[in-house]
Protein backbone atom coordinates (compact mmCIF):
# COMPACT_ATOMS: atom_id res chain seq x y z
CA UNK A 1 0.00 0.00 0.00
CA UNK A 2 1.47 3.49 -1.05
CA UNK A 3 2.17 5.93 2.12
CA UNK A 4 0.82 9.10 2.29
CA UNK A 5 2.52 11.68 0.45
CA UNK A 6 4.56 14.22 2.10
CA UNK A 7 3.41 17.00 0.55
CA UNK A 8 -0.61 16.28 -0.10
CA UNK A 9 -1.76 17.99 -3.06
CA UNK A 10 1.36 19.46 -4.51
CA UNK A 11 1.97 19.47 -8.01
CA UNK A 12 5.89 18.73 -8.49
CA UNK A 13 7.13 19.98 -12.07
CA UNK A 14 10.74 19.60 -13.23
CA UNK A 15 12.84 22.48 -12.90
CA UNK A 16 14.68 21.72 -16.14
CA UNK A 17 12.35 20.60 -18.87
CA UNK A 18 8.37 21.09 -16.88
CA UNK A 19 7.55 17.37 -17.10
CA UNK A 20 4.63 16.44 -14.36
CA UNK A 21 6.87 14.48 -11.71
CA UNK A 22 3.83 13.08 -9.92
CA UNK A 23 3.05 11.26 -13.07
CA UNK A 24 6.43 9.52 -13.28
CA UNK A 25 6.99 5.75 -12.08
CA UNK A 26 7.52 5.35 -8.44
CA UNK A 27 7.34 9.19 -7.70
CA UNK A 28 7.73 9.41 -3.99
CA UNK A 29 8.15 13.06 -2.44
CA UNK A 30 9.27 11.57 0.53
CA UNK A 31 12.52 11.47 -1.30
CA UNK A 32 14.56 14.65 -1.03
CA UNK A 33 15.99 14.92 -4.89
CA UNK A 34 13.64 13.08 -7.71
CA UNK A 35 15.55 13.15 -10.98
CA UNK A 36 13.61 13.40 -13.55
CA UNK A 37 12.94 10.42 -16.07
CA UNK A 38 12.02 12.85 -18.19
CA UNK A 39 15.43 14.60 -18.95
CA UNK A 40 17.51 13.51 -15.77
CA UNK A 41 17.42 16.99 -14.24
CA UNK A 42 17.73 16.30 -9.96
CA UNK A 43 14.90 18.09 -8.45
CA UNK A 44 14.97 19.16 -5.04
CA UNK A 45 11.91 18.44 -3.35
CA UNK A 46 11.20 20.79 -0.16
CA UNK A 47 9.65 22.53 1.78
CA UNK A 48 11.63 25.77 0.66
CA UNK A 49 10.58 25.06 -3.19
CA UNK A 50 6.77 24.55 -2.65
CA UNK A 51 6.02 28.09 -2.72
CA UNK A 52 7.83 29.80 -6.27
CA UNK A 53 6.87 33.36 -5.13
CA UNK A 54 9.20 33.86 -2.45
CA UNK A 55 11.19 36.66 -2.69
CA UNK A 56 15.49 36.62 -3.12
CA UNK A 57 15.20 38.11 1.06
CA UNK A 58 13.17 35.26 1.96
CA UNK A 59 14.97 32.91 0.37
CA UNK A 60 18.31 33.98 1.89
CA UNK A 61 16.49 33.98 5.56
CA UNK A 62 15.13 30.56 5.12
CA UNK A 63 18.71 28.95 4.26
CA UNK A 64 20.15 31.13 6.68
CA UNK A 65 17.83 29.43 9.47
CA UNK A 66 18.59 26.17 8.04
CA UNK A 67 22.70 26.49 8.29
CA UNK A 68 21.78 28.23 11.76
CA UNK A 69 19.98 25.21 12.83
CA UNK A 70 22.32 22.49 11.20
CA UNK A 71 25.53 23.67 12.66
CA UNK A 72 24.03 24.64 16.32
CA UNK A 73 22.57 20.80 16.10
CA UNK A 74 25.85 18.96 15.15
CA UNK A 75 27.92 20.98 16.81
CA UNK A 76 25.87 20.41 19.76
CA UNK A 77 25.33 16.59 19.23
CA UNK A 78 29.53 16.48 19.10
CA UNK A 79 30.10 18.43 22.27
CA UNK A 80 27.72 16.26 23.80
CA UNK A 81 29.21 13.10 23.02
CA UNK A 82 32.84 14.42 24.03
CA UNK A 83 31.78 15.87 27.02
CA UNK A 84 29.36 13.04 28.43
CA UNK A 85 30.81 10.22 26.96
CA UNK A 86 34.72 11.15 26.23
CA UNK A 87 34.80 12.90 29.60
CA UNK A 88 35.75 15.92 27.42
CA UNK A 89 37.07 18.61 29.96
CA UNK A 90 33.46 20.83 31.26
CA UNK A 91 35.43 23.81 31.60
CA UNK A 92 36.66 23.98 28.19
CA UNK A 93 33.23 22.54 26.54
CA UNK A 94 30.50 22.90 28.07
CA UNK A 95 30.07 26.68 27.56
CA UNK A 96 30.21 26.52 23.67
CA UNK A 97 27.89 23.17 24.27
CA UNK A 98 25.22 25.44 25.25
CA UNK A 99 26.24 28.02 23.17
CA UNK A 100 25.37 25.45 20.44
CA UNK A 101 22.57 24.56 22.03
CA UNK A 102 21.49 27.91 22.13
CA UNK A 103 21.76 28.16 18.60
CA UNK A 104 19.44 25.50 17.43
CA UNK A 105 16.47 26.43 19.81
CA UNK A 106 16.77 30.28 18.22
CA UNK A 107 16.83 28.36 14.69
CA UNK A 108 14.20 25.83 15.58
CA UNK A 109 11.86 28.93 17.15
CA UNK A 110 12.46 31.39 13.70
CA UNK A 111 12.22 28.43 11.46
CA UNK A 112 8.45 27.89 13.34
CA UNK A 113 7.79 31.69 12.92
CA UNK A 114 8.65 31.72 9.18
CA UNK A 115 6.56 28.49 8.49
CA UNK A 116 3.54 30.34 10.20
CA UNK A 117 4.13 33.66 8.86
CA UNK A 118 4.99 33.53 4.97
CA UNK A 119 4.12 29.79 4.78
CA UNK A 120 0.70 30.87 6.19
CA UNK A 121 -0.11 27.79 7.76
CA UNK A 122 -2.84 27.61 9.89
CA UNK A 123 -1.73 26.96 13.51
CA UNK A 124 -2.56 24.11 15.63
CA UNK A 125 -0.96 21.75 17.71
CA UNK A 126 -0.83 19.20 15.05
CA UNK A 127 0.92 21.74 12.41
CA UNK A 128 3.40 22.58 15.08
CA UNK A 129 4.69 19.13 15.90
CA UNK A 130 4.56 18.39 12.21
CA UNK A 131 6.53 21.33 11.61
CA UNK A 132 8.85 20.31 14.54
CA UNK A 133 9.60 17.18 13.48
CA UNK A 134 9.81 17.77 9.99
CA UNK A 135 12.68 20.19 10.76
CA UNK A 136 14.28 17.96 13.37
CA UNK A 137 14.36 14.98 10.64
CA UNK A 138 16.07 17.37 8.26
CA UNK A 139 18.44 18.17 10.44
CA UNK A 140 19.57 14.82 11.21
CA UNK A 141 19.56 13.04 7.86
CA UNK A 142 20.70 15.91 6.09
CA UNK A 143 24.77 15.06 6.22
CA UNK A 144 24.13 11.50 4.65
CA UNK A 145 21.63 12.98 1.87
CA UNK A 146 24.23 15.64 1.13
CA UNK A 147 27.02 13.25 1.03
CA UNK A 148 24.85 11.02 -1.05
CA UNK A 149 24.50 14.02 -3.97
CA UNK A 150 28.25 14.33 -3.82
CA UNK A 151 28.72 11.04 -4.20
CA UNK A 152 25.93 10.92 -6.96
CA UNK A 153 26.80 13.74 -8.93
CA UNK A 154 30.79 12.21 -9.18
CA UNK A 155 29.76 9.03 -10.68
CA UNK A 156 27.06 10.87 -12.65
CA UNK A 157 30.47 12.80 -13.86
CA UNK A 158 32.74 9.49 -14.44
CA UNK A 159 30.54 7.92 -15.95
CA UNK A 160 29.89 10.40 -18.69
CA UNK A 161 33.62 10.58 -19.48
CA UNK A 162 33.94 6.63 -19.25
CA UNK A 163 31.99 4.55 -21.31
CA UNK A 164 29.60 2.39 -18.91
CA UNK A 165 26.90 -0.17 -19.66
CA UNK A 166 24.68 1.90 -17.45
CA UNK A 167 24.19 5.19 -18.15
CA UNK A 168 23.90 8.38 -15.87
CA UNK A 169 22.44 11.99 -16.78
CA UNK A 170 25.32 14.10 -16.17
CA UNK A 171 22.90 16.89 -15.24
CA UNK A 172 23.08 18.64 -11.83
CA UNK A 173 21.32 21.23 -10.06
CA UNK A 174 23.78 23.75 -9.18
CA UNK A 175 21.78 25.25 -6.41
CA UNK A 176 21.70 22.08 -4.78
CA UNK A 177 25.71 20.71 -5.03
CA UNK A 178 26.69 23.98 -4.21
CA UNK A 179 25.10 23.61 -0.55
CA UNK A 180 25.62 19.78 -1.02
CA UNK A 181 29.58 20.72 -0.87
CA UNK A 182 29.13 23.52 1.99
CA UNK A 183 27.30 21.26 4.26
CA UNK A 184 30.34 17.92 3.62
CA UNK A 185 32.68 20.97 4.33
CA UNK A 186 31.35 21.86 7.32
CA UNK A 187 30.69 18.09 8.41
CA UNK A 188 34.60 17.57 7.65
CA UNK A 189 35.30 20.59 10.29
CA UNK A 190 32.90 18.88 12.69
CA UNK A 191 35.10 15.36 12.46
CA UNK A 192 38.40 17.36 12.93
CA UNK A 193 37.30 19.51 15.62
CA UNK A 194 35.76 16.07 17.07
CA UNK A 195 38.92 14.19 16.92
CA UNK A 196 41.09 17.08 18.63
CA UNK A 197 38.61 17.18 21.27
CA UNK A 198 38.44 13.41 22.04
CA UNK A 199 41.56 12.23 20.75
CA UNK A 200 39.74 9.38 18.46
CA UNK A 201 41.27 9.73 14.68
CA UNK A 202 39.40 8.03 11.62
CA UNK A 203 41.87 5.04 12.20
CA UNK A 204 40.37 4.48 15.13
CA UNK A 205 36.80 4.33 14.64
CA UNK A 206 37.80 2.34 11.42
CA UNK A 207 40.00 -0.21 14.10
CA UNK A 208 36.86 -0.31 16.16
CA UNK A 209 34.93 -1.08 12.81
CA UNK A 210 36.82 -3.76 12.11
CA UNK A 211 36.57 -4.94 15.91
CA UNK A 212 32.91 -5.29 15.71
CA UNK A 213 33.09 -7.16 12.04
CA UNK A 214 35.46 -9.33 13.96
CA UNK A 215 33.54 -10.26 16.96
CA UNK A 216 30.32 -11.28 14.49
Amino acid sequence: MAREPRFPGIDWYCDHCGALLNSQKNFDDHKYLWKCTNCGYKNSLSWDNISSGDSKVTKILLYTIGFMSYIGFWTMIMLAISIFIFHADKSRYLLPFFFSLGVYVFAGILSILVEFSIRHTSFSRKNLRIIVLRNLKEDIISPFMYLKEIASNLLSFITHIVPVKRKYVWRSNKLIISFAIIYVFIIAMEFVAFSRITGIGFSDIIESIRGMISRI
